[in-house]
């Protein structure tokens, strides 16, 4: 436990801003990260799905099980890639394909195992992408070819839907997620995650030291900040919402485009997954190597920074 939750993450990050500070390529890092948790979740949903899917268990390539959450946070940052994978077609087609179909695999792979969480991150930062991306451009043809061709993919989509091509229909209305969505009577948690966390933020005089005191309505509050509460106190929380503001400041003052893009979408993705699944006791590994991500972020910053004032330097001369 002192591992995982005191040692593990500073030392990752220390290490990973240490590494692109002097030579280290952040581009290359967090695609290894992120390449390295999909693959990690594909295999697992390969091996499970070989041996017969059961609700609730994923077989892990390494040996044991995961949880549905460990699982779901493996394939949360590549979902979050789809924007990239569109934007890198007009450079490289292949590459964009492929991050576009590694996405849609983590989204096809968590209809099967019910993650909503996953299913509305995916949907959610691409669309604020793609509106972002018609604002930015403010140009009436891209507004129009963007809206067509998102017209064209949703009347594709509902065809195929509609007669049951490659058997769409019915692998969706078979999975957990119609299940969860549509037939579930009440949540598996006990209760909403909202009120989970309204019930956190009103008792926080319980955990304004931290100490593990019990939920009232569940196990865990269902989010990375409010379980840090309970588990460590207020300052802590505050602590950590301070690094992650910013963390996202300086990945918005990052000058590379690729890079930029690249984070910034793993970021709003992990991010909006962290605020509703219990990450310390369910995925602290992802925290773990956001962390080593935020690093690479902060190295690459810095080294970009200082070869600035370099040139500037040398320009002046």
């Amino acid at each position: 436990t002192i591992i995982r939750f005191l040692i593990a993450p500073p030392i990752s990050y220390i290490i990973c801003d240490t590494y692109c500070r002097n030579k280290g390529n952040a581009e290359k890092g967090i695609k290894v990260l992120i390449w390295g948790m999909f693959l990690h979740g594909t295999l697992n949903m390969i091996l499970t799905l070989s041996a017969g899917y059961q609700k609730g268990y994923i077989e892990d390539i390494w040996g044991g099980s995961l949880t549905t959450t460990l699982q779901g946070m493996l394939l949360t940052p590549m979902a979050g890639l789809m924007y990239y994978g569109i934007k890198q077609l007009r450079t490289n087609k292949v590459r964009g394909c492929i991050y576009i179909a590694a996405s849609i695999v983590s989204v096809v792979f968590s209809i099967i195992t019910g993650r909503r969480t996953l299913i509305l991150i995916f949907a959610g930062v691409l669309f604020i992408n793609i509106v972002r991306s018609l604002y930015k451009a403010r140009r009436f043809d891209s507004f129009v070819k963007m809206v067509g061709i998102i017209i064209l993919i949703l009347g594709i989509g509902a065809f195929l839907y509609s007669k049951d091509i490659f058997g769409i229909k019915t692998f969706f209305l078979q999975s957990n997620f119609y299940y969860r969505v549509f037939e579930s009577d009440q949540t598996e948690l006990g209760a909403s995650r909202t009120a989970i966390h309204l019930y956190v933020i009103k008792h926080i005089g319980d955990y304004f030291f931290g100490g593990n005191a019990p939920i009232g309505i569940a196990n865990y509050a269902h989010n990375l900040w409010l379980d840090v509460m309970v588990m460590c106190g207020v300052i802590p929380m505050i602590l950590l919402i301070i690094f992650t503001y910013k963390t996202a400041k300086t990945a918005l003052s990052l000058r590379s485009g690729n890079l930029k893009t690249l984070y910034v979408l793993a970021f709003l993705a992990i991010n909006a997954a962290f605020f509703v699944e219990p990450v310390l006791s369910g995925a602290p590994h992802v925290f773990i190597m956001m962390c080593m991500m935020n690093g690479m972020i902060f190295g690459e910053n810095i080294k970009a920074r200082a070869k600035g004032d370099n040139d500037e330097n040398y320009l002046a001369l």
